[in-house]
């Protein structure tokens, strides 16, 4: 196949660039609200309490009445040992308090949500791999790999400038762009780590001052 088949064939195959790119965002999107909904998963303090205000109410009652001293050493004892059992009876309360919220209508509509994003998600999924099958269908002569959009439209520019010919010619001059990159990318990474020595170095350097 000539250039001219290539140019034509990867064309047909960015045809389908605008459809991909908007299932690839409205996956995303999907696994950011299954994100979101599994966090909403998390119980917190507030949702544990809401589990214990029947708890809650017998014991301020239990309280308010502990807390009315008539006076004398006997009422003083009994009192403090209310409080020690109101203590320890909303350390049991908080401790079940968990399983108590699992098995509320909240939590089971919460969990409810997460699956139902999760089957968006991977429906979704399904679509933008669909898409992306159409796309290499139109382009059997190159690895999946290179089936991407962006892959896609840096071969056709060497095919359509004649920086290639060939499927290999164009293999090789991508790779070689792609590692040129790679290089360029950590040079600049070790010029900057440089810099920040350099900044770090002046930010505690104190001049001498000769008198």
């Amino acid at each position: 196949m000539d250039g001219n088949g290539l140019s034509q064939n990867i064309r047909a195959a960015l045809s389908y660039e605008n459809e991909y790119n908007k299932a690839l965002s409205a996956y995303r999107s999907a696994v950011t609200t299954v994100s979101m909904r599994k966090n909403a998963l998390n119980i917190t303090f507030g949702d544990r309490i809401k589990t214990m205000i029947p708890e809650a109410a017998i014991t301020a009652i239990f309280w308010i009445g502990t807390s009315i001293k008539p006076g004398g050493t006997i009422w003083f004892i009994l009192s403090c040992i209310g409080m020690c059992v109101l203590a320890y009876a909303a350390y049991v309360f908080f401790a079940k308090s968990k399983k108590r919220y699992l098995k509320t209508e909240e939590y089971k509509k919460k969990k409810e949500a997460v699956g139902n994003a999760e089957v968006v998600a991977l429906k979704k999924n399904d679509e933008a791999y669909a898409i992306l099958e159409n796309m290499r269908n139109k382009v059997p002569f190159l690895a999946a790999q290179y089936v991407y959009p962006e892959t896609l439209r840096t071969l056709l520019e060497y095919l359509e400038t004649g920086r290639a010919r060939t499927v290999e010619e164009m293999l090789n001059l991508y790779e070689q762009d792609v590692k040129h990159q790679q290089v360029l990318e950590a040079q600049q990474k070790i010029e900057q780590e440089i810099q920040c020595l350099r900044d770090e170095v002046a930010s505690i350097y104190i001049p001498t001052t000769y008198y």
